[in-house]
């Protein structure tokens, strides 16, 4: 029987070494979008499957950013981790 998972983000982004977000979204799409609105140079990102199950990700870059979002979202890791 497979659980359902719940995505997590928790997502902060800096400029010039100080913190201009710090949040959380459910939806993928949003973080991307919140990401691509915002002047940052550095970001961390942690995407929490269950309790005490995540994965995070410092980038400095949008290129990085896509990449760790798309690995942690991916469709066999989500099926794997629903078992």
């Amino acid at each position: 029987m497979k659980t359902k998972i719940r995505l997590g983000f928790h997502l902060k982004l800096y400029k010039k070494g100080r913190e201009v977000t710090n949040t959380r979204f459910r939806m993928k799409d949003r973080v991307d979008a919140h990401v691509k609105e915002t002047m940052w140079d550095k970001g961390y990102l942690k995407v929490t499957y269950k309790p005490k199950v995540f994965n995070e990700i410092e980038f400095n870059n949008y290129d990085d950013f896509r990449k760790g979002l798309s690995i942690f979202t991916e469709k066999d890791l989500l099926d794997y981790l629903c078992t």
